[in-house]
């Protein structure tokens, strides 16, 4: 899935008028991408749609409209989106599991691949 440029943003302004349309659109396409597990936990798969309107969001509550501000959000939310790589790795200590997700071995990116193993609890 391709990553959110400047580009693919509204300005503040613009943002500003169509952001009723845009949150109502967002959250119907939310309830697509939520799955129930039991009766506590909800899985929210998050895409692209739903990256972009939580920067969008984000630059209209800190009122963010400089191009450096603006390369920051983006640079800290576009690794949620989704790379569509779902190779194994072939690798995995436990102790690096602990610290952050897997790296993909197919594509050596940070996308979370699928992954069927167990994570052993950290010794305490």
């Amino acid at each position: 899935m391709q990553k959110l440029s400047r580009q693919d943003l509204m300005t503040l302004e613009q943002y500003s008028v169509e952001r009723s349309r845009v949150r109502a659109e967002v959250i119907a396409h939310k309830q697509l991408r939520n799955v129930q597990v039991g009766p506590n936990m909800t899985w929210c798969f998050e895409d692209r749609t739903t990256i972009r309107y939580q920067v969008l969001e984000m630059l209209r509550a800190e009122r963010i409209f400089e191009p450096a501000g603006i390369q920051d959000e983006l640079d800290a939310y576009n690794p949620l989106i989704p790379s569509g790589c779902s190779q194994s790795p072939t690798r995995i200590s436990s102790a690096r599991t602990r610290r952050r997700p897997p790296r993909c071995t197919s594509c050596a990116s940070s996308c979370r691949p699928r992954w069927s193993g167990r994570l052993r609890a950290a010794p305490r």
